[in-house]
């Protein structure tokens, strides 16, 4: 979906090939051993493409796109990694574009930025789709054949603008709601896959859990990358706001501090909009889980729990949300991260011992791009049997998105 956003703005781009163990092996030949499992699968298939398509021959110049952020984390180490890397292998016709979380990725422009918000939507939809499918459909080889399919003309029409991608998305709906089933997605039991935002997205990294959860009968929702970008655009308003507090309301309006406010919050607004609306046409598949996203409340409420918002990380998000869900019909948690990875126990320290309280299914574990060894895989079946046990709380019935949007803007009178 990014590979399309970006050739909708006329850049000719490709997405890099998936992770796996080759990669991961050509990434750990010219590593340290010191880098976290993130920087290694990145760089793996960044190698592996530059295998197939060499940069030395011809006068193509190649841009890796990096995204970096500020923190207790070591993302923002990774382009410098990179950088000097490349400079060592004599690679002179490959530069990095270095996007930073603290202006939520907008180095590119709002019109790419409207591209890339549509597309990281449908991204993160039509994986909660596959993985409904894996599980609800009576033939699963039929279903991903069709979904391989619908994917394909979803991109098409992604490409040719937002009018066909919605006619395209109708058509989609319609056609996933006539598969066969031999269960409903609310008749399943569900667990929040949290934790560090580049494995618990990644397939290679999260697919082991994933495929556990299936077999039992168990629906994975893996937290998108959707939920980060609500979290950084939740970071951004915190400092705008906290800016305002400290230097009053007209040296914010000379310094433009206010017609950021004001930018920002019709960005919001749209990006939700545009969410809703996707959301609005495949809900009726069935197969679109809810998951809490609104920043605004799972922050303000989790914030008395666990993590302050002034400490910008997963760490800061995950447990509010995880918590959220076990209020809203989620079974379990569980947090993934890379092997030594800061926010990962960070997240593991406040959020499980506030769940095991509670008697809520927790499980936590850290990838190292190795399969599991039998000890994390029993602690995995365990988890598994405690979400089958466990009786969720009944979700509450969903605010119109009208009266969301007038109580985030303050506008509580009419709400």
């Amino acid at each position: 979906a990014m590979a399309v956003a970006s050739r909708r703005q006329g850049i000719h781009a490709t997405h890099l090939p998936l992770p796996d163990v080759y990669s991961t092996q050509l990434a750990r030949n010219v590593a340290s051993g010191k880098e976290c499992i993130p920087a290694l699968l990145v760089l793996g298939s960044v190698l592996q493409f530059f295998k197939n398509n060499s940069p030395d021959k011809g006068e193509d110049i190649f841009v890796v796109f990096v995204p970096s952020t500020l923190g207790p984390c070591r993302t923002g180490q990774y382009h410098v990694f990179f950088d000097r890397l490349f400079e060592d292998m004599g690679w002179e016709n490959v530069a990095l574009l270095v996007a930073n979380s603290e202006n939520s990725y907008r180095e590119l422009g709002p019109t790419f930025n409207r591209d890339v918000w549509r597309g990281m939507v449908l991204g993160d939809y039509f994986a909660d789709i596959r993985n409904a499918l894996q599980l609800l459909a009576r033939d699963p080889e039929a279903a991903q054949a069709l979904f391989e399919a619908v994917w394909q003309d979803v991109m098409d029409a992604f490409l040719a603008g937002p009018d066909e991608l919605e006619r395209e998305l109708r058509r989609t709906a319609e056609r996933l709601s006539l598969l066969p089933r031999k269960a409903r997605l609310e008749d399943l039991r569900k667990v929040l896959v949290v934790g560090e935002i580049y494995v618990r997205r990644d397939n290679f990294s999260v697919g082991e859990l994933s495929r556990m959860l299936i077999s039992k009968g168990i629906y994975p929702k893996v937290t998108g990358i959707t939920e980060w970008f609500h979290y950084t655009d939740f970071a951004r308003k915190f400092i705008m706001e906290g800016r305002r507090k400290r230097e009053g309301w007209l040296r914010t309006l000379l310094d433009g501090g206010l017609k950021d406010e004001a930018v920002f919050l019709v960005e919001k607004f749209w990006k939700e909009a545009v969410e809703e609306k996707i959301a609005e046409i495949l809900r009726p598949t069935g197969l679109i889980p809810h998951v809490p996203h609104d920043m605004d409340e799972v922050i303000g409420e989790g914030h008395k729990m666990f993590v302050d918002p002034e400490l910008e990380s997963e760490a800061t998000v995950s447990p509010a949300v995880g918590a959220a869900a076990m209020q809203e019909g989620y079974s379990g948690v569980a947090i993934i991260a890379p092997f030594g990875c800061l926010p990962g126990r960070l997240i593991e320290g406040v959020y499980a011992p506030w769940a095991k309280a509670r008697g809520y299914p927790v499980l936590a574990l850290e990838n190292d791009g190795q399969p599991y060894p039998p000890n994390i895989l029993s602690r995995m079946e365990v988890f598994s049997h405690n979400v089958l046990r466990f009786e969720p709380t009944e979700r509450p019935a969903e605010r119109p998105l009208w009266r969301q949007w007038a109580e985030r803007a303050g506008l509580s009178m009419f709400a």
